[in-house]
């Protein structure tokens, strides 16, 4: 017989089979549902046998020899709603015994219930968060028979807190497909509190064939999304199909690829996502100067895409190493600085005391403030390994302060790893792979749950050997405080505060009225105002000194620097004594740090501090960091419980204009640097970024109806940093476009070219040269003017959008011809004459005498040399003053008597004229050609006087050549012929030509005849 198909069984066999089937179903009716809904296991015992039924309806049934029962849990292992529900059943229940069951949860009993027939109820309610052991003890006739084990995980939901939307701290996730399963944590993140996860959305998960579909991450990320949890993607892949065999960006048609997945991304999530972080942890493989490029490439061309914000690095950080700074280092130099809002970097740490950690996150600070800082530091990976540390509770310990010392170190965002564990060594996660939680998980959503919307304000010194660090938490301090040695309590007195342990639960004071504080981190409440001022002098006053030493020299540099910084410094530490702060003077007092950076920027464009734009830009970065300390006192001081002299808060509402007025200088600020692209504004535009986040926190919390003792306060102070920030950026930027332009200057001077430098008497054109690009705003929009005389005349243009003035200016036209004094222009002069010549630009003076230049005259000189006289001055300018004048010697009147001859006899002297000149005391008689002349006759040359005595003597007239007693033209005609022919002259002709009595008969002699005949003209 083969009725199943497992061989033919003998007639023993099948009865065998037959009463066990009956069995089966006689004891389980419900048997065959819950096996094919569940599995069975046999348990064998000395003394009975059970056959115990799990399935996924958390229903246990068990049979033994004495006692049937069936105990269904309608409540899962994690359990939200402080409830644990279920149902007893005894299913042989004999009425002649009594059943009873006891509900333990720990060891604390819940519940007692008489079990009837039916199936009985219970409820159990618990409000302590965390890991419990539910135990049903079942009793009949008050004799033990069941014990029933199970654990099962409370877990509180989350409280919605005033702010948590902007809370900087994330865990990473892994939701893709075949790992994480969003269905089975959801809850559980939901819960624990966290508002940013870290989660990549895999190229080859949406991209088959340059087809993309992202059905697959929808059904994780609009879960995630309409839960209030903000999500950073991953822009990351590890398959060698579109890596190649170098897993890496290596190629143009490789980036083209990536840059098509990136902006499917965009597109598809837009602003759905708060940013994108390039690559895992690219410094494992991108290690090459070319792969460095490639990668550095590749985050310039995802930054042009617009996401909300790019990061860049995700490097690793392997222990003691840094290979992490150094990367980034490189990255930046390429671009990765200019192009992204955040580098980030992962850091692993299990030590107690968490050095490692600290000096990373100090490493990683200082290399972002010497590219220029005003850059965004995230931590995208950072936790313990619960196979490093497996006791949880140290564990927990430990991700807390890590947590905290993120925060305290100014770490922007920190994402944990990891939610869930990954596998089987790498036990990172919150919760297990079964997605059940740890201690961990618990201790985290304490710590959201305590700082969700809170600000960090910075450390204080509650009792030697404690770390203490203060949060503003709706207006009210809390502190998180924890031993620095495991091998060191410390007790403080339990007074004045309230505190809870790691995970949320009340610690009572010892008998001694002590609190005792391990490496297990305590929360404290109802602290103290004073601790707000505590910490925000504490952060200040050190980073102050920080400031000091890293600058030393670029303060030395600034006159009075030094002492504005230790003024400063001064009064952040007298805050730590503050109870009550105005807030008035924490504004002033903000505002008055901010002035330092105000000095430095104003140093830097006269020239007085020496150093580049990403020096100044570092050491705004530092001052800017300890202003987060100033933003600080401002919020705690606006509108505080304790400051009763405040405002209600209901009537603090902040003005809209302050707001307005902000957005109006960031808008400024933002149209200057955009309309300069052309100028390198790197550092302004980094600073205008914080000014912006600033103004949109400000703006945001404003915007809410939702009031808190916190609000306030926030609003002013972010709005107040970023108004201080823009004005930075403002005039950084300013600076650097003066200084672009300066050298643009330099390199393209705007000059004015002449068309004459020299003296002249013409008109001087200016014209404009310059190989800038300018745009003349006067002079009809002319680049030439025209000048007609001296003068100036100033260009207005503009030049790289500034507006520039240039003067022209003409010395050099001279139009006025010389003068000259001291002789006038055809005059004939008798006597001797001094000529004085009048000009500033004399070129040349021409003096000619008798057709010959005068050699070696100047003005002033004196002449007396008969001649015709030439007298040129010509200036420089060309103008030309010519005059001619004479000088005839007044020669002696009297006759020259010599030698039988009569000489020097005037033209036209009548007879009767010479006779009273004469005066001879004798008689006698003048004849021509022997005949006498009469009284009215004109003495000729040739004319033969004879005395009563009978002495004869020849009379010459001067210049009468011709014999007819007078100078006239005919006479020079005579002369002339005479230099040309030398032999038409008689012996008193050539007397009558010696005008000058010398003996000689020359050029002087003709103009002495020239003379005279000039004079006859002037006498006539």
């Amino acid at each position: 017989m083969d009725l199943l198909g497992i061989g033919k069984i003998n007639k023993k066999q099948m009865i065998k089979v037959i009463i066990i089937l009956f069995a089966i179903v006689w004891f389980f009716p419900t048997l065959f549902f819950f096996v094919l809904n569940g599995h069975i296991s046999i348990e064998e015992g000395n003394e009975e046998k059970k056959i115990k039924v799990y399935n996924i309806f958390e229903l246990y049934q068990t049979v033994s020899e004495e006692i049937i029962y069936t105990i269904e849990l309608t409540t899962k292992e994690v359990i939200y709603n402080n409830e644990i529900n279920g149902y007893i059943s005894i299913e042989n229940y004999n009425s002649e015994n009594s059943y009873m069951a006891k509900i333990f949860l720990d060891e604390t009993l819940k519940e007692e219930i008489e079990l009837k027939k039916v199936k009985n109820q219970f409820k159990i309610l618990e409000s302590d968060e965390g890991k419990k052991e539910l135990k049903i003890y079942i009793y009949m006739n008050n004799e033990k028979k069941v014990e029933f084990l199970r654990n099962v995980y409370i877990i509180k939901p989350y409280e919605k807190q005033f702010l948590d939307e902007l809370s900087c701290i994330g865990i990473g996730t892994h939701y893709i497909e075949g790992y994480d399963d969003i269905n089975n944590s959801f809850e559980l993140l939901r819960n624990l509190g966290i508002k940013n996860i870290r989660n990549s959305i895999q190229w080859n998960q949406i991209e088959n064939n340059k087809k993309y579909n992202f059905e697959k991450i929808d059904n994780w990320f609009e879960k995630i999304k309409s839960s209030g949890i903000n999500i950073l993607v991953i822009l990351f892949d590890n398959t060698s199909k579109r890596l190649g065999n170098d897993y890496q960006i290596s190629n143009e048609n490789e980036l083209k690829n990536f840059l098509e997945y990136a902006n499917e991304v965009k597109k598809y999530y837009g602003n759905k996502i708060i940013g994108v972080e390039i690559w895992n942890e690219p410094n494992v493989k991108w290690f090459s100067n070319q792969a460095m490029n490639w990668y550095s490439l590749m985050v310039q061309k995802v930054n042009c895409l617009n996401f909300n914000n790019v990061v860049s690095g995700a490097t690793a950080t392997p222990y003691q190493t840094e290979k992490s700074e150094q990367y980034i280092q490189e990255i930046a130099n390429n671009g990765a600085y200019v192009n992204s809002k955040a580098f980030s970097y992962h850091v692993y740490s299990s030590s107690e005391n968490m050095k490692w950690l600290k000096d990373k996150n100090n490493s990683h600070k200082s290399i972002i403030n010497e590219l220029g800082g005003f850059q965004r530091l995230y931590i995208t990976e950072y936790g313990i390994n619960s196979r490093v540390v497996e006791n949880e509770d140290i564990r927990g310990e430990r991700i807390i302060e890590q947590t905290i010392t993120n925060e305290k170190q100014g770490i922007d965002y920190s994402f944990l790893y990891n939610f869930i564990d990954d596998f089987d060594n790498s036990q990172y996660g919150l919760i297990d792979k079964k997605n059940l939680p740890k201690k961990t998980y618990y201790a985290m959503k304490n710590y959201l749950q305590n700082t969700n919307g809170a600000e960090y304000i910075g450390t204080v010194n509650i009792a030697e050997g404690l770390e203490g660090h203060v949060y503003d938490k709706g207006g009210k301090p809390i502190i998180i405080t924890w031993s620095e040695n495991s091998t060191n309590n410390i007790q403080i007195d339990y007074k004045d505060f309230t505190a809870k342990d790691l995970y949320g639960k009340d610690i009572q004071p010892d008998e001694n009225g002590k609190l005792t504080i391990t490496t297990s981190p305590v929360y404290l409440y109802d602290v103290d105002y004073n601790y707000f001022y505590k910490a925000i002098s504490n952060v200040a006053t050190s980073k102050y000194d920080e400031f000091k030493e890293k600058f030393a020299t670029e303060i030395l540099q600034i006159s009075g620097f030094e002492e504005k910084i230790n003024q400063r410094q001064n009064y952040s530490q007298s805050v730590a004594n503050t109870q009550k702060l105005m807030q008035n003077t924490a504004i002033t007092a903000m505002k008055r740090h901010y002035e330092l950076g105000d000095i430095i920027l104003k140093a830097y464009e006269e020239g007085q501090l020496k150093a580049e734009p990403v020096k100044i830009s570092s050491m705004l970065d530092m001052i800017n960091d300890i202003g987060n300390s100033y933003e600080d006192l401002v919020t705690v001081s606006v509108n505080n419980t304790i400051n009763s002299v405040m405002k209600t808060l209901d009537e603090a509402n902040v003005d809209s204009s302050e707001l307005t007025t902000t957005k109006q200088k960031i808008d400024e600020t933002e149209n200057l640097i955009n309309t300069n692209t052309d100028v390198e504004i790197i550092y302004p535009t980094k600073i205008l970024q914080f000014s912006k986040e600033c103004y949109e926190k400000s703006d945001y919390i404003n915007s809410l109806e939702e009031q808190n003792d916190i609000k306030a306060g926030l609003i002013i102070s972010n709005n107040l940093h970023a108004q201080l920030l823009a004005n930075w950026a403002n005039k950084f930027a300013s600076i650097q476009i003066n200084n672009n332009i300066n050298e643009y200057i330099a390199q393209n001077p705007v000059t004015i070219e002449y068309s004459e430098t020299n003296i002249t008497n013409k008109s001087v054109k200016a014209t404009i040269k310059t190989n800038a690009e300018i745009q003349i705003t006067n002079n009809s929009n002319s680049k030439e003017y025209v000048f007609d005389q001296n003068g100036s005349f100033t260009f207005e243009y503009t030049i790289k959008g500034q507006a520039k003035q240039i003067t022209a200016k003409v010395t050099n036209i001279d139009k006025t011809s010389p003068i000259i004094n001291g002789v006038v222009d055809g005059k004939l002069y008798t006597s001797k004459i001094t000529p004085t010549i009048t000009d500033e630009n004399i070129d040349t003076i021409k003096l000619i005498l008798n057709g010959e230049e005068v050699k070696n005259f100047k003005s002033g000189t004196t002449l007396t040399e008969e001649g015709f006289y030439t007298l040129t001055v010509i200036d420089k300018a060309g103008n030309k003053t010519q005059i001619s004048f004479q000088i005839m010697e007044n020669n002696n009147q009297n006759y020259i008597i010599q030698d039988n001859i009569i000489k020097n006899i005037s033209e036209q002297t009548i007879k009767s004229d010479f006779d009273n000149k004469l005066k001879l005391g004798i008689t006698y008689k003048i004849a021509r050609n022997e005949k006498e002349i009469s009284n009215t006759d004109s003495i000729a040359t040739g004319d033969i006087l004879t005395t009563s005595a009978g002495d004869k003597y020849t009379l010459i007239v001067t210049g009468d050549l011709n014999k007819d007693g007078k100078l006239n033209l005919k006479d020079l005609v005579k002369i002339r012929k005479y230099f040309l022919d030398g032999n038409n002259l008689d012996e008193n002709e050539m007397l009558a030509a010696d005008c000058n009595f010398d003996g000689k008969i020359n050029l002087k002699d003709l103009v002495k005849m020239r003379l005279m005949l000039l004079n006859q003209d002037a006498t006539k």
